[in-house]
């Protein structure tokens, strides 16, 4: 997977708003009622990215997790050989000094111009 090269540089202005930003997070295993939670902030106005799954048989309105944000999520299960179908498999990830450099460049990217972003 070639991340690297997704990842366009970030103005030092973005990069400082990003790191005084208040990210809202919202995580669930599939089906636990995470995508309603994120739907409701949507409709309250919160940024959550820009690239989103369609829908499918599982959910009719779509998933609103940035595609951009799963890719790179997916990025450091695979070279962890871990899996969010197995819990287990994910109490030793490590990440590369890269790697963090690569999550800091695709934040700045997504959310940097937010003063709050989900």
């Amino acid at each position: 997977m070639a991340l690297k090269e997704d990842i366009a540089p970030a103005s030092d202005r973005a990069r400082e708003s990003l790191f005084k930003a208040s990210p809202l997070i919202v995580c669930g295993m599939p089906h636990s009622g995470a995508s309603v939670v994120g739907q409701a902030f949507a409709e309250a106005g919160l940024y959550l990215g820009d690239t989103f799954d369609t829908s499918d048989f599982f959910s009719a309105s779509g998933y609103l997790a940035d595609q951009d944000m799963v890719r790179f999520h997916q990025h450091l299960l695979d070279i962890n050989q871990a899996s969010w179908k197995d819990v287990e498999t994910m109490k030793n990830l490590t990440v590369s000094g890269d790697d963090k450099k690569q999550a800091r460049a695709l934040l700045v990217r997504k959310f940097g111009d937010r003063t709050l972003w989900g």
